[in-house]
């Protein structure tokens, strides 16, 4: 459900955009990659004095609106949406924005909003198992403990904090650079194209 209002939301954003423009509002869309590195698990819980990394590439792409404001002032709202590798399948979030332009078409900025990560249950355990060289039933009994103490629970979510920066190519293309983190447990860094309307 959550997947599907995203996607309405962005989708309405771009149906919406030529007339908000004629205010001074000005709409951004781009792709976007990068590592997120989400936490580490702790198996101590069944007996293993040990821990493993959950992380995985992402890509996808964003979408915004950059609000009007006085001089040099950058006030907006962002969306993700992202599909991921190894330990993550997807994640998501929104965020406001606020910062300051410098030069030709640059900004740079700080963000603070919500975020979801879809995690692949199954591809950690297995690759846990992978990790401390279980086979047979042994490691059958890891993944069926590791998914049991995770009580079914596939999606982490938290507060999302971080910083960015779009530099201009020309009048409307920019490529950025972000580097953000959900609750201070995570660090992801991206890079991404985007074009403004």
């Amino acid at each position: 459900m959550k997947k599907i209002l995203a996607l309405t939301a962005a989708a309405t954003a771009f149906v919406a955009a030529p007339a908000a423009a004629q205010d001074g509002t000005e709409f951004y869309a781009g792709a976007t990659a990068g590592y997120h590195d989400v936490t580490e698990i702790d198996f101590t819980e069944i007996g293993l004095d040990q821990q493993t990394g959950v992380n995985g590439a992402i890509f996808g792409g964003f979408a915004g609106v950059t609000l009007p404001t006085e001089g040099n002032m950058v006030l907006g709202v962002e969306g993700t949406l992202m599909g991921g590798t190894e330990s993550i399948d997807m994640e998501y979030g929104v965020s406001g924005i606020v910062g300051t332009r410098f030069g030709a078409n640059n900004r740079v900025y700080a963000r603070a909003g919500y975020h979801w990560v879809d995690l692949d249950v199954e591809g950690i355990a297995n690759n846990v198992a992978d990790d401390f060289g279980f086979t047979g039933a042994e490691r059958a009994l890891l993944i069926a403990e590791l998914e049991a103490g995770l009580d079914g629970e596939d999606t982490g979510d938290g507060y999302l904090l971080g910083i960015g920066a779009d530099f201009g190519i020309g009048s409307n293309a920019f490529v950025r650079a972000n580097v953000d983190t959900v609750e201070f447990d995570t660090v992801r860094a991206t890079a991404g194209l985007g074009l403004r309307f």
